[in-house]
């Protein structure tokens, strides 16, 4: 997929977003109310595409394109929660790093909590920890297996050298 790649303050379109460790894309491969956000690899997917709202506050809203639901987490986020779809606008902030079109996104309420994939990198080796998946701590939506798709799911992390960076693509009319 071919678009402009975003620099400065993000402004209000469709976009792709990918990471920039992976080069998956986020996306939401499920309409279902509490689907978890994941990453793809299929640059034709049309669920990889995100209408990104800037409010007038100075925050986002995000919402699939596809399935016309917004990436949420809940009220009080916290290390480890799964982005999930929801019908509700979550505000987000998205703030450029050091390195021009790279974004980290955040919730509104803790800019120490960023999106991304905790996976190790390429070579590297997981420490052993679990996450939030100790013991039965399930939500309302079930445990947080991940989806079927290509990636993990999308989720807060607190690591700084994960996988939180992100490029905000223009999507062209014509993908």
């Amino acid at each position: 997929m071919s678009g402009t790649t975003a620099h400065g303050t993000v402004q209000t379109g469709t976009y792709l977003l990918i990471n920039v460790k992976t080069d998956g894309y986020a996306t939401l491969e499920s309409g279902d109310g509490g689907a978890p956000l994941s990453q793809s690899f299929d640059d034709k997917s049309s669920d990889i595409k995100w209408n990104v709202d800037r409010l007038s506050n100075g925050s986002y809203s995000l919402l699939g394109v596809v399935y016309n639901k917004y990436a949420s987490v809940n009220a009080a986020p916290k290390k480890g929660d799964v982005v999930k779809a929801r019908p509700d606008a979550f505000q987000w902030a998205i703030r450029e790093t050091p390195t021009k079109g790279e974004y980290i996104i955040f919730p509104n309420s803790d800019d120490s909590l960023y999106w991304g994939f905790d996976a190790p990198a390429e070579g590297g080796s997981d420490d052993g920890a679990e996450g939030s998946e100790q013991g039965g701590d399930e939500d309302e939506d079930g445990p947080d297996d991940g989806p079927k798709g290509d990636g993990q799911s999308l989720t807060l992390l607190a690591d700084t050298n994960a996988g939180i960076k992100w490029q905000f693509i223009r999507a062209s009319d014509s993908d």
